[in-house]
């Protein structure tokens, strides 16, 4: 179909300043991302591809793939330490994103032409001083304890707020009727 009834996808770019990748770049790892995901449901193995014509995609960059099927979050795994070129990383989180997320649910092919994809390319990470130096929705952020980290990208902020908002709602009502 040319991809006129598919949903919108987005490249969102590191907050450290420009752009990581030209838009032809971008285009060409949401096509992989889509295509990597298509295949998947197929059954089809993930195959190496030729280095890209976009020089910056063949760089090892710390991405994020983000899948979002009718506004809900369907999956979100991405790598912290690069280990591999950029446009296979997509590959290959696309995939993990959409069938080895236990928050997402068994995709079938008619689902997927619902997907809505987001890239997170991510800039260096770096100390803040407090709490107050995080922006809500422009910043992503990274919390460690030990061996433990957990990540919150900035465009999936506003799922877990909205959840938040639902369990305190849910439990207001829970209170006001007992």
């Amino acid at each position: 179909d040319g991809g006129e009834n598919r949903p919108p996808t987005s490249i969102l770019p590191h907050k450290g300043g420009g752009d990581p990748v030209s838009e032809a770049a971008g285009q060409e790892l949401l096509r992989a991302a889509r295509t990597s995901i298509e295949e998947g449901l197929q059954k089809k193995a993930l195959r190496m591809l030729p280095l890209s014509d976009h020089p910056e995609l063949n760089l090892p960059l710390n991405v994020f793939v983000t899948l979002w099927l009718d506004g809900d979050l369907q999956g979100c795994i991405g790598s912290i330490e690069p280990r591999e070129p950029l446009l296979e990383a997509v590959r290959r989180l696309a995939r993990d994103s959409a069938f080895d997320d236990p928050r997402g649910k068994a995709l079938s092919p008619a689902d997927a032409a619902r997907l809505k994809i987001d890239i997170s390319i991510l800039s260096p990470f770096r100390r803040v001083p407090d709490a107050a130096a995080i922006e809500m929705k422009k910043h992503g952020v990274m919390l460690s304890k030990g061996t433990r980290r957990g990540l919150f990208l900035p465009d999936v902020w506003e799922h877990f707020m909205r959840k938040r908002s639902e369990e305190r709602r849910v439990g207001k009502e829970c209170r006001s009727r007992w």
